[in-house]
């Protein structure tokens, strides 16, 4: 259970726009690079599902091809509670996920019949099952590039525009309305964990949902068999979560709006090339589970 949460505080923590012909005519051009793409808006009903069933389905044929036995199960969603609450309401009730997932009921074990084979297999013929299915180093094999083929499928059709892509995240990065963002940020969240006494060196975004999760679960052991000692840990979980929340809420706030005339000069110049691949993108995975690695 306490896996699933952290899915959600990590991306909680870590966080980067048609009717009538006459209204169109008349609206807007998009300004951002996900509205250009027709992607600014929540995903298509299903889309997780059947990405799910396309990476089961993928795997099976790649494991069929090496001659062993799968089984094209879809792995099920993290079991994650409350997940229609927006960050800050999330925080403010699960804090990050670690503590407060002491002592969860945790959801029922959907059965994998692709485990209890490879349990069942011994010396030459469990290492050949294991590395065919993940690879030598345990990101590789067949659900690996399973995985690769269907997550990666935004990446790979976006790849003609690739660089200038690069380009235009480098304009951001670099402008300085983003760096006093980031400055904003950093004091923010100074402020906001100051009871945890993080190194200054943590304070980078890269650095801090792990360092914030580390700190939770170091102080959940400690409190492990005293319920009023745990109780303590909770309630300061939540606080420092739902002011990080607040933070990164405001970071995203500001590095909108100095992103914004980077990305509307990109889509001026791109905006054709955008909408191709936006709707390649859009029927792409709407015909999913058929992707294959």
């Amino acid at each position: 259970m306490r896996a699933a949460y952290t899915v959600v505080a990590l991306a909680a923590i870590g966080s980067v726009l048609l009717g009538a012909a006459v209204v169109a005519a008349t609206a807007p051009p998009p300004l951002t690079v996900r509205a250009a793409l027709g992607l600014d808006g929540p995903d298509a009903p299903g889309l997780a599902e059947r990405r799910a069933r396309a990476v089961a389905s993928a795997t099976a044929a790649c494991m069929e091809r090496s001659g062993l036995p799968y089984v094209a199960v879809p792995e099920p969603p993290p079991a994650i509670p409350d997940p229609t609450l927006e960050p800050v309401a999330w925080a403010e009730r699960w804090g990050f996920g670690v503590s407060t997932s002491v002592g969860a009921t945790g959801t029922t074990a959907v059965a994998d019949p692709n485990a209890a084979h490879a349990a069942s297999l011994a010396g030459a013929a469990a290492e050949e099952y294991r590395t065919a299915l993940y690879g030598r180093d345990g990101a590789g094999g067949c659900h690996g590039s399973a995985n690769t083929a269907v997550h990666g499928l935004r990446e790979r059709l976006l790849a003609p525009l690739r660089s200038e892509l690069l380009a235009l995240e480098a304009a951001i990065e670099a402008d300085p309305g983003l760096m006093a963002a980031r400055d904003a940020w950093r004091s923010c969240v100074a402020s906001a964990t100051a009871s945890l006494a993080l190194a200054p060196s943590l304070l980078i975004r890269d650095r801090l949902p792990s360092a914030l999760l580390e700190a939770f679960d170091r102080r959940a052991r400690s409190a492990a068999g005293d319920p009023r000692a745990l109780a303590g840990v909770q309630g300061q979980e939540r606080r420092v979560a739902a002011a990080v929340a607040r933070c990164e809420g405001r970071f995203a706030a500001d590095r909108s709006i100095v992103g914004r005339p980077h990305e509307a000069g990109f889509v001026r110049q791109h905006g054709t090339e955008l909408r191709r691949i936006g709707r390649a993108i859009r029927d792409a995975e709407a015909a999913l589970p058929g992707v294959a690695p």
